[in-house]
């Protein structure tokens, strides 16, 4: 009994103040009141502030499941889908709405429109005013997001939005349209909610918190405004008046004496004040209060740790059940789910697919070093990579390799995992699902192949016709024109007329076979160059003399434009031959779709690294849907034109190649109704 009375704070006050005699008992108890009462109002400070934070979790945990919940409507493939089923989405639409109305136990009001603004549905009585309406349809002008409270029936309301938009253009395709009635918010919390320019309370013991964690909602300048707790030290202060009164005589040397003594009276409960911290910043994992000190605060110190222990117990039950529910979903599928531990990442569980799909029994996935034995070799480094760096950012990751099953043959796998943070944020587990890829690779080279194996029986097929048809059509069309010359004698007008076409098929036709050899001379790479150092003047003056005959039968000027002005004076590297052919396309494309009467310019500029040659028309200019597959084989914008206008389709193709091998560049630029101008770059 004794020793249980010496270990009292009780005990302690006695003592002191047997020590100090009669009269320092009263300042004794002043000190003591005084103590007790900045230890209230410390209390009190940090109860407000937990119970502030407390508010605040609960409003941001409401509003992050609303936009979060709704978010994922407005992605969902139904919505998508509403927007242009017209004749059934009533049937399914208004009951998903109507799903929504309470999140977290919030009424929500929703409407759902089209481009407009026009309403689709809404969920239950919504009613949303013109002013909201307008808001809503500026949002859709603009394809932005925005949020805003507007003073509806029912008080102050939150409208927030989510957009659907057209993934080409960005544009809104439709709008699903919420608001939150501010009053059921202020319902949730045990503090007052103020927004925008409300002025902060004057009250300096009230307590202000931000709630700007959600940044759709940063502008808005919510604010949670906790009052202070009723303090009871006004209510003593009568009694502080009194003693401090029957010890004014003695206050000065009491007071010291009993500064001295209080801090050690009271350093077992800042112990355990400061453990209640580090708990709250921590967490409640392995730590436990120190078991010393007064009766009173072992006791205290004991029902802490039992409450800590109380709780590590549910924390675990609640991870199992939430392990076993896991587990129980994955192994219904044909993946291979699993856990791994970091930074050594073995594994720590593997469903039974795992030997289903490898035949490896599930004792040996969890020893260390597995994985890295069974991972083909040349697909380990890359798959190591992939998951550093999701490791490192903290983000899901997917990556494919080979996996060697036990008899030794290799099968495709795809993993697709999520990297688990503990409660210090830092990345503590790895979670996820191997899928069997085996069957979509195997198809992937098949398919490979007889694109392959089809390339090949394509391009022998082009080279043969191609070198059997030359050599007759080349007498063709020499026997056609020695015909038209008149060395078999005179032809009437008919024959003539008949001969001619002829002739001129024969022409086009040897330029297609000219333009398929090259074609199969770029695909096996047996295309020759013969290289010399040229000034590209010469070649582009060369060029135009050559293709103006052409172009006078279509009524076309070929003008070369830097002729009128200060000769530029470029040597190149080329081909001569391969850049003439490459010239006598461009231009006698330009002729070709340039209105009748009109000119041809060409133009070269120069730079410090190259130097440019451009042919411009004033035709109508390329169609944008054609302009990415231009420089294709076979490509033509529009096949009856071509027709009428005579060409391969090939031209364009090999003088890409041909300027690329000379080390250049070709490209164009168009517009519709003014013209078109192709230019390639040569480097000096």
């Amino acid at each position: 009994m004794a020793g249980s009375l010496k270990g009292r704070l009780a005990y302690r006050f006695a003592l002191a103040a047997s020590i100090l005699a009669g009269c320092t008992l009263l300042l004794t108890m002043l000190a003591s009141l005084w103590l007790v009462n900045y230890q209230q109002e410390e209390a009190n400070k940090l109860l407000q502030r937990k119970e502030a934070q407390h508010n605040k979790r609960l409003l941001l945990s409401a509003l992050k499941a609303i936009t979060t919940r709704l978010t994922e409507a407005a992605n969902s493939s139904l919505l998508a889908n509403a927007l242009v089923d017209s004749a059934g989405r009533q049937i399914y639409l208004t009951p998903y709405l109507n799903g929504m109305q309470a999140i977290n136990g919030i009424p929500i009001k929703l409407i759902f429109t089209d481009f407009e603004g026009k309403q689709i549905a809404s969920s239950g009585d919504s009613h949303f005013d013109q002013n909201q309406m307008t808001w809503l349809g500026k949002q859709l002008d603009t394809s932005k997001l925005d949020v805003a409270i507007f003073n509806g029936d029912k008080g102050d309301e939150l409208l927030l939005t989510e957009l659907m938009t057209y993934s080409r253009t960005q544009s809104a395709e439709g709008a699903l349209m919420y608001k939150i009635t501010i009053s059921d918010l202020q319902d949730l919390i045990s503090a007052k909610l103020i927004w925008g320019n409300t002025p902060n309370p004057s009250n300096q013991e009230a307590l202000v918190l931000p709630v700007n964690d959600i940044p759709r909602l940063q502008h808005l300048n919510l604010r949670i405004v906790q009052e202070a707790m009723p303090d009871p030290s006004h209510s003593r202060f009568t009694s502080y008046l009194l003693i401090a009164m029957f010890a004014l005589a003695l206050a000065a040397v009491v007071l010291f004496v009993g500064l001295r003594i209080a801090p050690s009276l009271t350093r077992d409960l800042r112990e355990l004040e400061d453990f209640s911290r580090r708990v709250v910043e921590d967490g409640f994992g392995a730590q436990r209060a120190n078991i010393k000190g007064s009766v009173e605060v072992i006791g205290l110190a004991g029902s802490i740790n039992h409450m800590l222990d109380r709780l590590n117990e549910q924390h675990r039950k609640l991870q199992a059940e939430s392990e076993a529910r896991y587990r129980l979903l994955v192994e219904g599928t044909n993946a291979i789910s699993w856990e791994a531990a970091l930074p050594d990442f073995v594994y720590s569980y593997v469903s039974p697919q795992g030997q289903t799909i490898t035949a490896i029994k599930t004792e040996e996935w969890l020893t260390p070093g597995f994985w890295q034995a069974h991972i083909h070799p040349d697909d380990l480094p890359a798959m190591l990579e992939k998951r550093a760096q999701s490791i490192r950012a903290k983000h899901d990751y997917h990556v494919e390799y080979r996996f060697r099953r036990q008899n030794g043959a290799y099968v495709w796998l795809e993993e697709i995992a999520a990297v688990l943070i503990d409660a210090r944020g830092r990345p503590a587990s790895l979670r996820g699902i191997l899928l069997d890829i085996d069957e979509r690779k195997l198809a992937e080279q098949r398919l490979q192949e007889e694109r392959s194996k089809l390339d090949r029986l394509k391009n022998d097929f082009v080279s043969t016709v191609s070198h059997e048809l030359r050599t007759p059509l080349t007498s063709i069309r020499g026997s056609l024109g020695l015909i038209l010359g008149g060395v078999t004698g005179q032809l009437n007008p008919q024959t003539s007329k008949l001969i001619t076409i002829a002739h001129q098929n024969s022409e086009r036709l040897v330029s297609l076979i000219n333009d398929l050899l090259d074609i199969d001379k770029i695909v096996s790479g047996k295309m020759e160059f013969e290289w010399q150092w040229i000034e590209l003047a010469n070649v582009v003056d060369q060029a135009i003399e050559s293709n103006q005959a052409y172009a006078n039968q279509l009524g076309i000027q070929l003008v070369n434009i830097s002729a009128n002005q200060t000769p530029v004076q470029a040597l190149v590297k080329i081909d001569v031959n391969r850049l003439l052919q490459v010239l006598a396309n461009l231009l006698s494309n330009a002729a070709k779709f340039s209105p009748k009467g009109e000119k041809v310019e060409v133009k070269i500029e120069k730079s410090p690294q190259a130097v440019r040659v451009s042919v411009r028309d004033y035709g109508n200019g390329i169609p944008e849907e054609f302009r990415k597959k231009i420089f294709e084989k076979f490509s033509q914008a529009d096949s009856s034109d071509t027709r009428a206008k005579g060409g391969t389709g090939l031209g364009l193709a090999i003088s890409k190649v041909l300027i690329e091998q000379m080390g250049g560049q070709i490209g164009f630029e168009s517009e519709i109704g003014v013209g078109t101008t192709f230019y390639f770059d040569l480097p000096l």
